[in-house]
């Protein structure tokens, strides 16, 4: 199992995603690959958020 694996199966609830220690912890658990549920309450914060996770840390 490689560290990106660690978490493969996985599904974490983050909230406050959108920014500060929600935010880091979101990326962390994603490039352990854990699936993510994003609670952020600025839409469009979580929105751009989800996007940019998805190019710089999901394959």
């Amino acid at each position: 199992m490689t560290p990106g694996q660690v978490l493969s199966g996985k599904v974490a609830l983050v909230t406050g995603a959108g920014r500060g220690i929600g935010r880091g912890v979101a990326q962390e658990l994603a490039a352990a690959g854990a699936a993510l549920v994003l609670a952020e309450l600025d839409k469009w914060r979580a929105y751009s958020f989800s996007l940019r996770l998805r190019l710089e840390v999901l394959p």
